[in-house]
């Protein structure tokens, strides 16, 4: 399974959303659900990606209609995980995401996956993904930003 320890609260990580979402609540809105699910001791807990994909798929296709096109009716959202080419090399880690978790997130979802050519080789990164076909690849001349690479330096210059 994929964790990544982070520095600040889920809690904290929304409530930098919502002043966004204030200034453009036309085409923004902030799904505090992951970040609100806690442990009968009211702990914060763990969500797996696949839970936050059919969640998200849930609330937009089933409880939403979808989405809206220009006729006026709804047509069903597909949603997709939008990952660094980082994370997909170690999605391909058998020792860290299971073929089933895989399966269920690159097979039944799919997944954008941004070429970050300084710190991971595509083609490496995408090896053993290759057998779904719902994967696209976002080329990149160069990308290092990462969100807890950005996390970090925000911290770091506040820390100042």
């Amino acid at each position: 399974m994929l964790t990544k320890s982070h520095p600040w609260s889920p809690l904290a990580i929304v409530s930098q959303c919502v002043p966004w979402v204030i200034e453009d609540t036309k085409n923004f809105t902030v799904d505090s659900w992951e970040a609100l699910r806690c442990n009968e001791a009211g702990q914060s807990v763990y969500t797996k990606t696949v839970d936050v994909l059919k969640h998200f798929d849930h609330e937009i296709n089933e409880v939403l209609s979808g989405i809206q096109i220009p006729e006026g009716t709804y047509k069903r959202a597909q949603i997709v995980l939008l990952i660094g080419a980082d994370v997909a090399m170690k999605m391909g880690d058998p020792n860290i995401c299971t073929p089933s978790e895989i399966h269920d997130i690159l097979g039944g979802y799919g997944a954008f996956i941004v070429e970050r050519p300084a710190q991971v080789d595509i083609e490496r990164a995408l090896g053993p993904l290759r057998k779904f076909d719902k994967i696209w690849v976002v080329r990149s001349s160069y990308n290092d930003i990462s969100s807890l690479g950005s996390e970090t330096k925000y911290e770091k210059e506040k820390a100042c």
